[in-house]
């Protein structure tokens, strides 16, 4: 286990607290509204919605609430409790942004009317302002004192500000349900990582296999291939478990859906399976875990969530941590892993320990994880299932979902319950 380097001392607001008056306001929101929309910072929400929270809070006064924990809880979602001592998530959005506005001020072809910086060690922003001016009288007019038309220009210049960070807050609330759930991936730097559950097989040594195939036509191999075994057939030692050279169907239908769905959108993904990925890589990497991964780290990051997987006294189903703290168990699953119909939960996480998003797909059996991946690939069912829920691209998110199976089809899934926080 890598050990976690301690963070900096929680960084104080510096300074008293500064009041801006109207023209200067307008100019430092001019400026957030040109930082928002430039090359720079197109790419990751997380960072302009950093950006824009500490810019905001910085203008009305409230510098004393820039602080690592009050950050984590008001912006990120974490609960009052968290410890930022072990959840990075202020200070790496923090570092980002600081690199995205040196980018910005480096690309910048015209001299800005005002800077803005993040200074390092700081969450408080600092605004460079052009020297005030006194006040003129207007040309030509007689003991006039020009006030009205400079507070023309200003409300102007205010409204012009207010509708550009409208239009930028309308086109992130607006978008396609499709593109909200996975913008935070595509625009990442870093190729999406689908990663695999790989179930243990256990192979049966030729010892076994062979008075049956003395039995059968040299090379034929009937399907399915079962061995007729009757007791005392078989030992303990005849079964090999091979952990690492299989994928279910429906992890592999997954996979496939997932890699077709970032291709046509331009983004590069890699499939990686077993024992091909680390927590380092969830850290680095937007990440969709596929299947119920019994990795140690990918427990200690989903043990406390608000839907879990639980298996009691035979029966396999999805447990309710909070509200409710209902149960919905999946009966009659057979030995060979069929069954009628099947839960899968969807999780979304953009404030979590990783600094990209992450996704987790899985079904109590491969049927319900083949259906939540066709699920979060199709627009008009994650429309209709987040219709009703504000702000969820903003927020981790989980989704139950319940289907039917028919023969070895799993049918479509209905929503059972909606969590966000």
């Amino acid at each position: 286990m890598r050990e976690q380097a301690q963070p900096p001392p929680e960084p104080a607001a510096t300074g008293e607290t500064v009041s801006f008056d109207q023209q200067q306001r307008a100019l430092i929101a001019a400026e957030l509204a040109r930082i928002l929309n430039s090359e720079a910072f197109q790419s990751s929400r997380r960072c302009r919605e950093f950006l824009q929270f500490i810019v905001e809070r910085k203008l009305d006064g409230r510098d004393d609430q820039l602080k690592e924990r009050s950050i984590g809880v008001e912006l990120f979602g974490r609960s009052p409790d968290y410890e930022p001592t072990s959840d990075a998530i202020v200070r790496v959005r923090a570092t980002e942004v600081r690199k995205r506005l040196i980018s910005y001020y480096d690309h910048l072809n015209v001299p800005e009317a005002v800077r803005i910086e993040l200074p390092s060690g700081s969450y408080v922003p600092e605004f460079r302002l052009p020297p005030q001016e006194p006040d003129r009288p207007a040309a030509g007019g007689a003991g006039g004192s020009g006030k009205w038309p400079k507070v023309l220009r200003l409300a102007g210049v205010a409204a012009l500000i207010a509708a550009a960070l409208g239009v930028w807050r309308m086109t992130q609330r607006d978008a396609p349900a499709l593109a909200r759930f996975w913008n935070a991936a595509i625009n990442s730097a870093k190729p999406v990582l689908i990663c695999l559950r790989q179930p243990v097989v256990y192979h049966i040594r030729y010892r076994v296999h062979e008075p049956y195939l003395k039995n059968s036509p040299p090379g034929y191999f009937p399907s399915p291939y079962v061995l007729p075994l009757k007791p005392g057939d078989i030992q303990a030692s005849d079964l090999v478990p091979v952990p690492d050279q299989y994928v279910s169907i429906g992890c592999a239908r997954a996979a496939s859906r997932l890699s077709a769905m970032l291709a046509e959108r331009h983004k590069l993904s890699q499939v990686r399976s077993g024992e091909e990925f680390s927590f380092v890589d969830l850290k680095d990497f937007p990440t969709v875990m596929v299947g119920a991964v019994p990795h140690e780290w990918t427990i200690k990051l989903t043990e406390k969530l608000p839907l879990v997987f639980v298996q009691e006294n035979g029966l396999r189903g999805v447990r309710e941590q909070d509200g409710a703290r209902r149960t919905w168990w999946v009966p009659g699953i057979r030995p060979d892993g069929k069954t009628n119909e099947d839960y899968a939960i969807v999780t979304r996480m953009v404030a979590s320990q990783t600094s990209e998003l992450f996704v987790a797909l899985a079904g109590v059996t491969q049927y319900g994880t083949d259906a939540a991946s066709e699920f979060i690939t199709s627009e008009s069912e994650l429309a209709a299932a987040l219709s009703k829920t504000p702000r969820w691209d903003q927020r981790n998110l989980q989704i139950l979902l319940h289907l039917d199976v028919v023969g070895k089809t799993p049918g479509k899934p209905a929503v059972i319950a909606v969590k966000t926080w």
